[in-house]
């Protein structure tokens, strides 16, 4: 991590992932929205269309590649006109060779979209990848993304993926699975089977964390348990579609885990290593360069401005992995689990890995490690001995009723 004020920008020649908040309006508030609800949530900017164009020449140009720009919010699509400007200019920069290769480019929105056939003509004509969130049917995404006083956002997003899916334009679904989720008893594999629904393979998976209310947290009493459960049944029924071809699962996670064990390998880089600020970047409407769009809005982790030139680095340090964290040691989930340092943050202290996440990080792992074992070749080596002995010594059982007060 930089760590001294410098002209300049990072010099990494490849890039991971570049992320636009092109906007941080938002025409819905989601009850456990991080960004609308962080004590660094700041005054809605937005990108113009020329500080766009500025910001990817400056930051790309000379680069070796990058793999992936993404366009985030607020609601992107709100600033449609950034989004267009940027991939032009991206498209220039691969032309004139000053960016040696195409980027991906992807957006994330919440399917509420103010001019959709202009949205669906540069999704097409730029090969945009579109992940939409959406919580599971009506009576729970609307509770969950209130959109005004008393409209219904449920119906416009689903009309959104519908509109891709007879494209044939990529699409995912974002979920958060919340509190609201297990009290209305709708599991995980209802989760699985809303988004097969849809027609959508790929389903991006995530838990409401701080800054969200505490009745919204599906990690805490009285929810936990049944949190836990519900994560053991949807490895059960993913294991066994994948086992009979059937295709009622979508993709999801679980596949990144298992493939890196079925080749004998960790599910993680060997070093571990945290990509914000050296390989993974977000920038914001003004140019604030930012590791990552979690980290987006935090002067502790504001690294400088694309614009101005200046690189200063971060005044707060990030565990790089693992080996930052000492209960990760001696985890059986330790060589399948990246910590995320910033939503560590959001719990209370990067340096900190939540307990009650790590349980259900483990749980998932060691779920995954007894159907691997049991029913497909694994190779046999150092890594995977870790995961076989705790699978064969009776470890799903262990103990998951924790202390409460972890975030």
């Amino acid at each position: 991590m930089a760590r001294h004020p410098r002209r300049g920008r990072p010099e990494t020649r490849c890039i991971n992932k570049l992320v636009l908040v092109v906007t941080d309006s938002c025409n819905l508030r989601c009850t456990y929205c991080y960004a609308r609800l962080s004590p660094h949530a700041s005054l809605a900017k937005r990108m113009s269309a020329e500080t766009a164009r500025q910001v990817i020449r400056q930051f790309l140009s000379g680069r070796e590649r990058c793999e992936l720009i993404q366009f985030f919010g607020g609601e992107p699509t709100l600033n449609l006109d950034a989004v267009q400007s940027a991939i032009e200019e991206t498209l220039d920069l691969v032309r004139s060779g000053a960016l040696r290769e195409r980027p991906r480019f992807a957006i994330v929105t919440n399917g509420v979209i103010r001019d959709r056939s202009r949205l669906l003509d540069l999704l097409k004509l730029y090969g945009i990848e579109t992940t939409v969130s959406l919580d599971g049917p009506a009576y729970l995404h609307d509770q969950l993304r209130p959109y005004g006083k008393s409209e219904s956002c449920y119906d416009r997003a689903v009309e959104t993926v519908s509109d891709l899916v007879q494209r044939r334009l990529p699409v995912a679904v974002e979920t958060v699975y919340t509190a609201s989720h297990v009290r209305a008893e709708f599991s995980v594999v209802d989760v699985f089977k809303f988004c097969h629904g849809l027609g959508v393979n790929q389903l991006i998976f995530d838990i409401a964390y701080p800054p969200a209310p505490a009745e919204l947290n599906p990690l805490l009493d009285p929810y936990f348990e049944r949190t836990l459960a519900y994560h053991r049944q949807a490895v059960d029924e993913w294991f066994r579609a994948l086992l009979v071809h059937k295709h009622g699962m979508p993709r999801v996670y679980f596949r990144d885990l298992l493939l890196p064990l079925l080749d004998g390998c960790a599910a993680i880089p060997p070093v571990g290593k945290c990509g914000a600020t050296e390989v993974d970047f977000a920038i914001g409407p003004n140019g604030d360069l930012y590791g990552c769009q979690l980290l987006y809005g935090n002067p502790a982790y504001r690294a400088g401005n694309v614009l101005s030139g200046d690189y200063h680095g971060i005044s707060s340090s990030l565990p790089v992995g693992p080996a930052d964290y000492p209960a990760c040691s001696s985890c059986v989930a330790r060589h399948w689990c990246q910590p995320c340092a910033a939503l560590n943050e959001a719990c209370g202290s990067v340096w900190h890995n939540p307990e009650r996440l790590c349980a259900l990080r483990r749980a998932v792992v060691l779920q995954i490690g007894r159907w691997a074992f049991g029913y497909l070749a694994v190779p046999t080596n150092e890594t995977t001995s870790v995961l076989r002995e705790a699978v064969t010594s009776g470890a799903l059982g262990e103990q998951t009723s924790l202390s409460t007060s972890i975030f």
